[in-house]
C-alpha cells in the first residue's frame, strides 16, 4: 500500500523512478516526496550534529570562511535588494536555516534587525561567536518579524505544513515571507534527472514544483505576491 500524501493526506499517490531513486507523487496537490522518511528524532540529530560537518571543517580558519562569505556577497546583495523593494529597514528579519549567518550579518549591515534559526551546533556556536542573534529552534521564538526568509531550507523539513504554520504565527500581519527552493519541474531536472545538482534525496525530503508550493502556502492562507525562476 502506498503512503498517503504528506501534505493533503490524499490516497491518490503513485510511485515513479527519478534516475535510481523511487519517489512518490500526489496526483491531487502535485507534491513529490521521498518514498522513505526518517523519524523526527533521526532528522533532528542529523541536522544538529552531522549536516554541517563538511561545511564546518574550516570553521577555525578565518581566511577560508571570509573567502566563502565574499563569494556569496553578490547573491546576498541581490536578495537584500529584493527584500528592500517590499519592506525597507528598519524592520525585523528572521532567516530560517541561516548556516554561518553570512546573510543575516549582511542584512544587519543594511540596517535590518537580523535574527536566524540554525540547528547545527557548530554553525550555531560560530554565529554566537561573531555576535549574531541565532536560535537553534523556531519553537523558541515568541516575537514577531516583518520579514522571514527560507532560502533553500523548506525542502529540509519533514513536515512543511507545520513549518509554514509556525512561520505564519511569528510573521507580522503586514509581513513578508521569502522562499527559495529547487524547482523540481525545471528544465535541468528533466534533462539531468538524478544527476541534477539540486536533487539531494538524502536530505531533501520534498521536491517542489510551482503547483505544489502554491498549494502548500494556500493551506496556511498566505497570499503569493511574486514568483521568480532562476
Amino acid at each position: 500500500m502506498l503512503s498517503p500524501c504528506r501534505i493533503c493526506q490524499s490516497e491518490n499517490t503513485e510511485t515513479f523512478s527519478f534516475g535510481n531513486t523511487l519517489l512518490l507523487r500526489c496526483n491531487d496537490c502535485g507534491i513529490i516526496f521521498n518514498n522513505n522518511f526518517p523519524d523526527k528524532i533521526t532528522v533532528e540529530n542529523y541536522y544538529k550534529y552531522n549536516y554541517s560537518i563538511d561545511k564546518t571543517k574550516d570553521i577555525n580558519n578565518p581566511y577560508i570562511l571570509e573567502e566563502k562569505r565574499v563569494k556569496l556577497l553578490p547573491e546576498q546583495y541581490g536578495l537584500i535588494s529584493k527584500i528592500i523593494s517590499f519592506k525597507n529597514h528598519p524592520a525585523r528579519l528572521l532567516d530560517i536555516g541561516c548556516g554561518f549567518g553570512f546573510f543575516i550579518d549582511e542584512a544587519r549591515r543594511f540596517g535590518f534587525d537580523s535574527y536566524g534559526v540554525e540547528p547545527s551546533v557548530m554553525a550555531l556556536n560560530y554565529c554566537h561567536s561573531i555576535g549574531l542573534n541565532v536560535f537553534d529552534n523556531i519553537d523558541k521564538i515568541s516575537t514577531k518579524f516583518d520579514i522571514i526568509t527560507l532560502f533553500h531550507s523548506l525542502e529540509h523539513f519533514i513536515d512543511p505544513k507545520e513549518t509554514i504554520d509556525k512561520i505564519k504565527n511569528i510573521l507580522t500581519h503586514d509581513g513578508f515571507l521569502f522562499i527559495r527552493v529547487p524547482a523540481f519541474d525545471c528544465y535541468w531536472s528533466k534533462i539531468l534527472k538524478s544527476k541534477w545538482v539540486w536533487f539531494q534525496p538524502e536530505n531533501h525530503y520534498f521536491h517542489y514544483s510551482l503547483k505544489s508550493l502554491q498549494y502548500l502556502l494556500a493551506l496556511s492562507n498566505l497570499k503569493i505576491i511574486e514568483i521568480n525562476y532562476q
